[in-house]
């Protein structure tokens, strides 16, 4: 379709230019000749704008592209990334999102643009995201599941690591939104490509970014980072990259999140199989035309689009979340200075409990709790009367309850 359109555009312009021209050189033009001297001139033009409008679209050829908007989608719960556990109900609400497109691939001779013929077995990487955003903690959170026959982790934390050498999660974006011009930001903090690596203990060596002079730059502090490994019994291991992320602006700043802002954002991996070598292919979140497929660290102009969707009420949020068993107990409810959670559930080795109040604010987070009994006293010492939503991980079950603070 796209070569008969360029075949039928290309004769319009030339027979439109051909007969234009030689016409005016004749002194004596019917009026039918000129009426088509002057209709053919007017399809030169279209064909002209034609001609640029489909190039616009043909940097689309696969999606989703830079020009698609994509969704985050609110969740007044959010995941808790550090606890190993990438099967939270807060991950429900988003949908996976393709991780497919190879950008780079490393044929033994060196680093090449993917060409039409380039592939991955699946057994060797394949990947998929989600993205969720939260009023409630102003953070953007991003769970990529990959798998990958090989992992190479041990990156240095300080000084100036060859984080190619890694596997890397990538994070390209730009608070401002999408860029139209002077988007070059090789230097410049006015986006950003962080990369992600892993230290030997799974846990996150760093968020580089590079800044003048070619220095790495980490932005750690930016970050949480849980990583968990489930084996698929197959050809690889199925790794998790959950990443709770705060959005620095130009001046390095923690931007605060609203409903319906845009950001630019997409995502890359840098497969590598054996250490020291550096990457074997670049996988990137997008569709990236030819000659633009190992831009983004520079040119913010090929960051994909990302919209934060406006949340629902609380009160239809909080009701679309179910226990998965009825066998949460609080009581004394209301009360003015602590309840007790009753369950037998909470008879494991650890527990995890939040609780946020009614405009969505954390009020108490706390992770690996030890407990031996199917009770546990939660405190409200200190906390303003009201209305508070909590919720209690145990094992692989999540449990929600609404406790009342009293005067």
């Amino acid at each position: 379709m796209l070569k008969t359109c360029l075949f039928y555009r290309f004769y319009v312009v030339f027979f439109s230019y051909l007969l234009f021209k030689y016409s005016i050189k004749l002194t004596r033009l019917s009026n039918k000749m000129k009426f088509y001297s002057i209709f053919l001139s007017v399809l030169f033009i279209l064909g002209v704008h034609v001609s640029k409008a489909q190039t616009v679209y043909s940097e689309c050829d696969q999606r989703p592209c830079r020009l698609d908007t994509l969704i985050a989608n609110h969740v007044y719960i959010p995941p808790v990334v550090d606890d190993l556990d990438p099967f939270e109900t807060a991950w429900d609400s988003a949908i996976w999102k393709p991780f497919n497109f190879i950008w780079l691939v490393n044929d033994g001779t060196g680093e090449r643009e993917s060409g039409l013929h380039d592939a991955i077995s699946e057994s060797d990487f394949k990947a998929e995201y989600k993205t969720v955003w939260s009023k409630t903690t102003n953070r953007l959170y991003i769970l990529v599941k990959v798998t990958d026959e090989v992992l190479i982790k041990g990156c240095p934390v300080d000084g100036n690591p060859d984080y190619g050498k890694f596997d890397v999660v990538e994070v390209f974006c730009r608070a401002q939104g999408v860029c139209t011009s002077g988007c070059d930001h090789t230097f410049t903090t006015d986006a950003y490509a962080f990369h992600l690596n892993l230290q030997d203990d799974y846990t996150l060596a760093g968020a580089w970014d590079i800044e003048s002079g070619y220095q790495k730059i980490n932005y750690r502090d930016f970050f949480t980072l849980g990583f968990s490994d489930y084996s698929t019994g197959g050809g690889g291991s199925e790794y998790f990259w959950e990443i709770e992320m705060q959005v620095p602006d130009a001046a390095g700043q923690e931007v605060t999140l609203t409903p319906e802002q845009v950001l630019g954002f997409s995502l890359a991996y840098c497969d590598n199989d054996i250490p020291n070598k550096g990457r074997d292919h670049f996988i990137g979140s997008i569709w990236q035309p030819t000659g633009k497929r190992n831009a983004s660290w520079q040119d913010a102009a090929q960051y994909g689009r990302l919209k934060l969707a406006t949340p629902k009420s609380k009160q239809t949020a909080l009701s679309n979340i179910k226990n998965e068993e009825t066998s949460l107990i609080v009581y004394p409810n209301p009360s003015s200075e602590f309840v007790t959670l009753s369950g037998s559930f909470l008879e494991t080795k650890s527990l995890s409990l939040s609780l946020i109040n009614s405009v969505g604010q954390v009020v108490y987070n706390q992770a690996n709790i030890n407990s031996n009994l199917d009770e546990y006293q939660l405190s409200l010492v200190g906390l303003q009367p009201g209305v508070y939503f909590g919720q209690v991980k145990a094992d692989d079950k999540e449990y929600y309850f609404k406790v009342v603070k009293s005067y």
